[in-house]
């Protein structure tokens, strides 16, 4: 489970412990402290102790970088431009499709950085594209300042230290969108990668799934009402700033979905018109061929 260059550390609750002893007894485990109650609180953590810190032994935990993994990726895919070529002279069409990739593959991608030129020491945090299903329509292998990074993100412990950014601990979820926006306003860079893409299973529980809703997110989603009002002017400002930019995402999502639904009810509706027509036509195309054949 990783090695002593590159360690694996996985964080998990005291009631998750001895699970996670059963399945993986050699692995480096980090036991949150039971007040550390939210995905906010962890990544805030973790961040901290791996960027300088002692622990009991008096080993010093200092990393340039942290990969953050969420608990239900299943997997990457690569993504391949194709040209297909068309029925006029000289006409072709791009597509991309998907190419099973490992994780090891996508992650070091990452790390070498956009191949257009540019340091990748001086991204403050990077991360992939998530498969929806229209991962195959991206344009472009490299987003820079992109805010939609998480899941599997790079952080670069010490371009982020030396912005004086880090997580906010008083959140729910949406952290990493925090974190992104707050490296866009201190100037610093985000890339996400683009030829890469992950997928993730939705459908089974993980480390935040108390905090998932299918409803519209509001402002007790992201924070406990105590906590925000105990929170700073400039941490509630920032605070609603998030909500701004979750719900307009949100709401573009919707209207995404309504506007597939309506295409996919009007290519049934040209379906059915089709199966109608057969109807049509076929009783009397045989009773052509009885005429003509006399039968």
């Amino acid at each position: 489970f990783g090695s002593a260059a590159v360690p694996v550390l996985i964080a998990v609750r005291k009631d998750e412990v001895d699970t996670y002893r059963e399945h993986w007894p050699d692995a480096l485990l980090l036991i949150l402290p039971e007040e550390v109650t939210s995905v906010g609180q962890t990544r805030w953590v973790l961040q901290h102790s791996l960027t300088d810190s002692w622990d009991m032994f008096g080993v010093r935990w200092r990393f340039p970088f942290l990969w953050f993994c969420d608990d239900l990726l299943t997997g990457f895919y690569r993504l391949e431009e194709l040209r297909i070529r068309g029925q006029g002279a000289g006409s072709s069409q791009r597509r991309r499709e998907r190419k099973q990739a490992t994780f090891a593959e996508a992650f070091l991608a990452v790390q070498k950085g956009p191949s257009d030129g540019g340091n990748p020491l001086n991204v403050a945090m990077s991360g992939f594209l998530r498969d929806d299903g229209t991962a195959v329509c991206s344009k472009v292998a490299w987003k820079r300042g992109a805010l939609s990074l998480y899941k599997a993100v790079l952080l670069n412990l010490s371009k982020l230290k030396a912005l004086g950014i880090e997580y906010a601990p008083h959140l729910k979820q949406f952290e990493d969108i925090d974190i992104c926006m707050k490296i866009t306003e201190a100037g610093g860079e985000t890339v996400k990668c683009q030829t890469y893409c992950y997928r993730a299973d939705m459908h089974r529980q993980g480390g935040c799934d108390g905090q998932r809703h299918s409803e519209g997110t509001s402002l007790t989603h992201l924070c406990d009402t105590q906590r925000a009002a105990n929170l700073s002017d400039a941490d509630n400002l920032r605070l609603r700033k998030l909500l701004t930019w979750v719900q307009g995402h949100e709401a573009k999502s919707l209207a995404r979905i309504a506007e597939i639904e309506r295409l996919r009810a009007a290519q049934a509706e040209v379906m059915s018109r089709l199966r109608a027509r057969e109807r049509l036509y076929i009783p009397e195309l045989l009773m052509v061929l009885g005429l003509i054949l006399d039968v």
